[in-house]
């Protein structure tokens, strides 16, 4: 029901589209009926001027005599390459800077308190560890069928970075937000503590793309269908003075396949500039593997945990942006912003409490979260 929904949702569109252009030809002025039904005077031909006395006429000589649709007419300006329309399919390869973020994995690891006893109480603002904007790539490009459809690849590879340091404020300890419930969380001589979180993602996408309607001056819609492999993994790495040194260590990695199904469209706004929509969906049958570790200088090994699960995870992408194009259509340069959401899977705070409350049941959306990214883009395309 819901790829009907969509199927239908975008033949409205394209419909609505192809009106909105009917009336934009519409409305430019056109030559009146009694204009074009005036009679056109015939042109008398000058005489030949013969190359040379009693030789041939020149075939240059007839050609400047003879006159032209296009003489004392400025040509119009053109966006498209001199044997494609816009939005037709054509051989292209493109390379995109990506600056991503990771939203709602912020993971608090430290909190000030009095004291180390049961009745101490809170004394400052929690040590957190937020994921920033980081750059990335990605590249790859269309080989055209024909003006109608074509076949597209692309990877995207991203990694991101974030610490955090904490010292207590005087007259307080650091208490871990992190270590395992029956050992030790907080000490007299717990004074500092550090964060590290890191972010590995890999996409590469395959997918045949077809016309779905368009106007070969003003926009294009296309669909396509295909197939997306996607890893990604996330690492903490915590260290707290409790009793030396006790370090919490978790990593969650996903690696899945399956089909992908986009829709995505172009338009015109003048000038060469144009604005351009895309969007899929993805569901990957995939497996995610989560550890959990931890240690203490003196005691050893604290801890040790592992999970293990095959799943759905569905992801939806969006992206809006505008651009520009060269006269001839070769060159394409895009700006834009994309959001994609990863569904049904484990992020690192969920996997900690989890651990924490020794709970690794799916039920009542435990150990099912929602990862969200967030992206400014900029593309160079080159079509031929």
């Amino acid at each position: 029901m819901k790829t009907t929904t969509r199927f239908s949702v975008a033949l409205v569109a394209c419909a609505f589209l192809h009106q909105a252009a009917l009336a934009v030809e519409a409305a430019t002025p056109a030559t009146s009926p009694a204009a074009a039904a005036a009679p056109v005077a015939p042109t008398a031909l000058p005489a030949a001027t013969p190359a040379t006395a009693g030789g041939p006429t020149s075939p240059a000589a007839v050609d400047s005599a003879v006159p032209h649709a296009n003489d004392g007419e400025e040509a119009a300006p053109s966006h498209a390459n001199d044997d494609a329309n816009f939005g037709d399919h054509q051989n292209s390869a493109f390379v995109e800077f990506v600056f991503m973020a990771l939203r709602g994995s912020d993971l608090s690891f430290s909190q000030p308190r009095d004291g180390c006893g049961a009745s101490s109480v809170p004394k400052g603002p929690q040590g957190t560890v937020s994921p920033n904007y980081a750059p990335g790539f990605r590249v790859g490009g269309e080989l055209a069928f024909d003006c109608n459809q074509g076949i597209e690849l692309s990877y995207t590879h991203w990694e991101a970075q974030t610490h955090a340091n904490e010292v207590a404020p005087r007259g307080t300890v650091l208490q871990s937000e992190l270590t395992l419930p029956g050992t030790t969380n907080c000490a007299s001589n717990s004074m500092a503590a550090s964060a590290g979180f890191g972010l590995q993602l890999r996409e590469a996408d395959l997918a045949y793309t077809r016309a779905l309607c368009g106007d070969s001056k003003c926009y294009i819609v296309n669909w396509s269908a295909g197939a997306r492999y996607a890893h990604l993994r996330q690492d903490l790495n915590t260290d707290f003075t409790i009793l030396g040194d006790t370090s919490v260590d978790t990593r969650v990695n996903f690696d899945g396949v399956g089909p992908r199904v986009g829709l995505n469209g172009e338009a015109m706004i003048g000038h060469g500039m144009m604005i351009y929509a895309r969007s899929s969906l993805s569901l990957l049958a995939g497996h995610i593997g989560a550890s959990f570790t931890q240690n203490n200088t003196f005691a050893g090994n604290q801890g040790n945990i592992t999970y293990r699960d095959d799943r759905i995870v569905p992801i939806a992408d969006l992206e809006l942006g505008f651009g520009w194009t060269s006269p001839k259509g070769h060159v394409h340069a895009l700006l834009g912003y994309l959001v994609s959401a990863w569904f049904d899977t484990v992020t690192t705070p969920d996997f900690i409490n989890a651990v924490q409350a020794n709970n690794f049941s799916n039920s009542s959306g435990n150990l099912r979260d929602t990862l969200w990214f967030d992206a400014l883009t900029a593309r160079v395309e080159f079509r031929y």
